[in-house]
C-alpha cells in the first residue's frame, strides 16, 4: 500500500518554491568584475573547468552563489569560529 500524500502541503511547498527568484546568470565580464580578476583569466579557467560555470550552447555563464562558494572554499589562513578574521585583527 502506498503512503498517503498530503497534497495541500505539497501544493504550498511548490508555491513557495515557485515564488523564489533564481539568481541571475553573469557573463565573463560580470564574473571578472565580481571576482576582481581579469576577464581573460575567468574565460581561461572556465574553459578548463577550474571555476564553476554553466554552459548554454556556445555561451558560458556564471552564478554568483556558486562563485561565492568556490571562493569561500579556497580561503587559506587562520580562522576564528570557522570564519576568516575581520580587518584590523591580527
Amino acid at each position: 500500500m502506498s503512503p498517503e500524500i498530503d497534497t495541500h502541503a505539497l501544493a504550498e511547498e511548490v508555491a513557495a518554491l515557485i515564488g523564489k527568484p533564481t539568481p541571475p546568470l553573469m557573463d565573463a565580464d560580470e564574473a571578472a568584475a565580481f571576482l576582481h580578476l581579469p576577464v581573460s583569466w575567468v574565460r581561461q579557467e572556465a574553459r578548463a573547468n577550474r571555476i564553476p560555470n554553466v554552459k548554454l550552447g556556445r555561451y558560458t555563464r556564471f552564478r554568483v552563489t556558486e562563485l561565492e562558494a568556490w571562493v569561500d572554499g579556497r580561503s587559506v589562513g587562520p580562522r576564528v569560529n570557522g570564519k576568516p578574521p575581520t580587518k584590523g585583527r591580527t
